[in-house]
């Protein structure tokens, strides 16, 4: 009896080892951190923009999304800085987001960072565009998430997964949030 529970103790001990070198190994690889989601969007481009940098349209777009609280003043741009608080399952997190690019009607991209939990430990640079296509507008959500804790790195191939679930989520909210809206006067026809 007591040499079978040694070999399943063994045989336990081994299997996560080999998890523990599975992940390790998954992590890194050179698309780690890396989520990439694309989707067609039958509305103008200037018309989806607008749910890109307006706070009350992002909170209805972005799963988890409550408040979102600006730190500097001004009119969107480069430099602004600004709080969040997202809550995904039963996590609530505080995040200090900062516009790091910024073309009008076409591209925003945000750096963003743990701020309330020092076992957040991650700072994710997201970038989102817009660009005419045939069928309106091709919108891109690209983001790439960096971990500075090395159990956080561990399980980055779990968390990036997912994350582009969320991504996936997101950007097919954003989707239909701007689909249902009528379409701006004068814009061709999708």
């Amino acid at each position: 009896m007591l040499k079978r529970v040694g070999i399943v103790l063994v045989a336990l001990g081994a299997l996560l080892a080999l998890a523990v070198v599975g992940l390790f190994l998954a992590s890194r690889r050179r698309d780690a951190g890396v989520n990439d989601v694309t989707v067609e969007i039958a509305r103008p481009p200037a018309q989806v923009f607008r749910w890109l940098t307006e706070r009350d349209r992002a909170r209805r777009w972005v799963g988890g999304l409550e408040e979102i609280e600006p730190l500097t003043e001004g009119a969107l741009r480069a430099g602004l800085k600004g709080r969040a608080v997202v809550v995904l399952g039963a996590e609530r997190m505080g995040l200090e987001i900062e516009v790091v690019g910024f073309e009008e009607g076409r591209r925003i991209r945000y750096q963003v960072s743990g701020l309330d939990r020092p076992s957040t430990g991650f700072t994710e640079v997201v970038d989102f565009s817009v660009e005419a296509s045939e069928t309106g507008t091709r919108f891109r959500a690209f983001g790439r998430m960096r971990y500075h804790r090395r159990l956080l790195r561990l399980f980055e191939p779990l968390m990036t997964r997912r994350a582009q679930r969320k991504f996936q989520e997101d950007a097919q909210r954003l989707k239909t949030l701007v689909e249902a809206e009528p379409g701006e006067a004068g814009a061709p026809p999708p």
